[in-house]
């Protein structure tokens, strides 16, 4: 508040203590570091055996094995990703998330995606639209990452048997990637909190769904 020749008099504020807040948030953050951590080390060890088992199978031409051994190689990779995935959301709070941008097709990319999608869902159909060569440059991991999210969310909550498309267009030097399923909308009032971490939307639908909410 001013007086009439513009002089400061005083101010008239609130405080709200969320020290406590903050705590439980940072004790989850460095939780999820650590187990990330200790993760790769049996993950490191896993994708070491079905790499011995997959040469194994070239050299005895057993050609169920050596499928059988690249698909588990396929989920090691995913949750390898996972596990990086996690590790970025406790390096978020701290700045350090590191982008390594160079340039890639977002039409191979989404190829990759595909054929990721087409060996691990049964439950739906995802139709993917035919992609342009598209040249880019960014983080092509976390971009592929992101799309698996959406991906595997548009399963996760929509009912079996529906559609999920996935496109790629490009306008005004830009690229907009899409990801359109049958499922449950996201209430207005949540939408502002979709990027936040940990949140959740709350639902009785959402009790028999699990997530840790930090996947977009």
């Amino acid at each position: 508040m001013f007086s009439e020749e513009g002089t400061p008099l005083r101010f008239i504020g609130s405080v709200l203590d969320i020290t406590e807040q903050k705590q439980e948030e940072q004790r989850r953050i460095d939780f999820i570091g650590i187990v990330s951590h200790e993760l790769r080390s049996p993950l490191t060890s896993l994708s070491g055996y079905l790499q011995m088992l997959e040469m194994s199978a070239r050299k005895n031409n057993d050609q169920f094995t050596g499928n059988v051994s690249a698909k588990a190689k396929r989920q090691v990779g995913k949750m390898s990703s996972m596990i990086t995935g996690f590790l970025d959301v406790a390096r978020m709070g701290e700045g350090k998330i590191q982008i390594n941008h160079k340039p890639f097709d977002m039409a191979e990319l989404v190829k990759a995606a595909e054929s990721e999608s087409l060996a691990t869902i049964t439950t739906h159909t995802v139709i993917y639209h035919p992609v342009e060569h598209t040249p880019v440059l960014a983080d092509e991991d976390k971009i592929e990452q992101v799309l698996i999210n959406l991906i595997n969310n548009a399963v996760k909550y929509s009912p079996q048997g529906t559609i999920i498309n996935v496109s790629a267009t490009t306008r005004d030097g830009q690229v907009r990637v899409c990801v359109k399923d049958e499922g449950m909308a996201i209430p207005a009032k949540d939408l502002p909190h979709v990027f936040d971490r940990f949140y959740r939307v709350e639902g009785e639908h959402m009790k028999t769904t699990k997530g840790f909410g930090i996947g977009l």
